[in-house]
């Protein structure tokens, strides 16, 4: 089973991602968002997270990594992933759309 420390950064790399995924031209100013609706793509691609197998013993987070890179590549996102060894999966990201978050998110 993942450490709580793991499984949390696991969820603060889906959120982190999630939250920079909106339709082009949604942005904080704009009021026309439907937060009913993003809140319900954010569960939905939560509660398929969940379901990849990740656990014990270590390994298949590559799995994990292809998910969001598909993600990624839907919403345009620039990303890369990283298989060390095998099954031993990261992904790097950085959404870079104008008034979103700049940075870049690495999962391991």
């Amino acid at each position: 089973m993942p450490s709580k420390r793991n499984f949390l950064l696991r969820v603060l790399l889906c959120l982190t991602i999630i939250a920079n995924i909106a339709p082009d031209g949604a942005r904080a100013s704009d009021h026309k968002i439907d937060w009913d609706e993003v809140q319900r793509e954010a569960l939905d691609l939560f509660i398929q997270y969940l379901k990849i197998d990740t656990t014990n013993p270590q390994g298949n987070e590559i799995r994990a990594a292809e998910f969001f890179a598909g993600v990624c590549k839907r919403e345009g996102i620039e990303h890369q992933i990283f298989e060390p060894f095998p099954g031993r999966g990261s992904i790097w990201a950085a959404p870079s759309r104008t008034g979103s978050f700049t940075g870049a998110a690495r999962w391991t």
